[in-house]
């Protein structure tokens, strides 16, 4: 186990599967004390094992942070576990948005927004005075290609990433003075559990059914997009950067663990692009 990040209490949101498991996962190695609050509880849990079983430290909590009762919960969590909290990883995003605006309800650009920004105010606003006890700390924002440039279907996720960026950049600079520094990481296309499990589906009906079924109708007209345009799908095989390959969550994860040690003291309002060259 490594110690870039001993002794300090990090809470990831959606740290169960993907970006934020690999990352709870990355920072526990580094020696950092979790917090991973997730909307599916059973997943957080049993991160909270991996971390567990590895020799580290981790307390699950089940939620959705863009519920103020949840977010109370997860900063008493750690306080309670480990009386202190020194990183903040905003990992949670989606909520839907996938869809041009004119297809897009009003009700799922808000869902969107409430999931990708608003929670990153929410959850870094009950965590700041906290890092100010501790006289600083480290937020790290997942952010997104797609908050950097715009892609045709994504309106309400595009915009809510952008959102995300600039925030970062707000809070890298009004406490930056209280010794906390502010960061964001901007993924490309990243191999997370969902969409190995979409491009299974792509050559199977029957799963490609069942997923059709589970999806809102702008995810649905999405998944068909991918399925029958044979750009889309090759880029959701294959990725499209100049590396050859679809990113990893690690990737990510080793992004995230760098901005959050002090290795990355004088680091603030920064954005990392981690997407293989595809935005160069």
């Amino acid at each position: 186990m490594g110690e870039r990040l001993a002794g300090k209490v990090a809470i990831v949101t959606g740290g169960g599967n993907g970006i934020g498991r690999a990352t709870a996962l990355a920072m526990a190695e580094e020696g950092a004390r979790l917090v991973i609050v997730d909307l599916q509880g059973e997943a957080a849990m049993r991160v909270e094992q991996e971390i567990r079983t590895a020799g580290g430290e981790g307390v699950a909590v089940a939620g959705d942070v863009t519920e103020s009762g949840v977010v109370e919960r997860t900063v008493a969590a750690a306080l309670h576990t480990y009386g202190r909290i020194d990183v903040l990883v905003n990992n949670v995003g989606g909520g839907g948005g996938q869809a041009d605006i004119l297809s897009l309800t009003p009700e799922s650009w808000q869902r969107c927004l409430e999931v990708t920004l608003t929670s990153v105010f929410t959850v870094s606003r009950a965590v700041l005075p906290h890092l100010f006890a501790r006289g600083g700390g480290s937020i790290v924002n997942i952010g997104s290609t797609r908050g950097v440039g715009a892609r045709r279907g994504a309106a309400g996720y595009a915009t809510a990433k952008a959102g995300v960026i600039h925030l970062t950049r707000c809070i890298a600079l009004d406490y930056a003075d209280r010794g906390v520094r502010c960061n964001c990481i901007c993924p490309g296309a990243i191999a997370t559990e969902r969409t190995l499990q979409l491009v299974a589906a792509l050559d199977d009906p029957l799963a490609f059914a069942d997923l059709l079924r589970e999806a809102s109708p702008e995810q649905a007209a999405r998944y068909q997009r991918m399925r029958d345009d044979p750009e889309t799908r090759t880029a959701l095989l294959e990725g499209s950067a100049p590396i050859r390959r679809r990113g990893e969550p690690r990737d990510v994860a080793l992004a995230a663990v760098y901005l959050a040690s002090d290795e990355a003291r004088y680091v603030t309002g920064a954005v990392l692009m981690v997407d293989g060259g595809r935005s160069a």
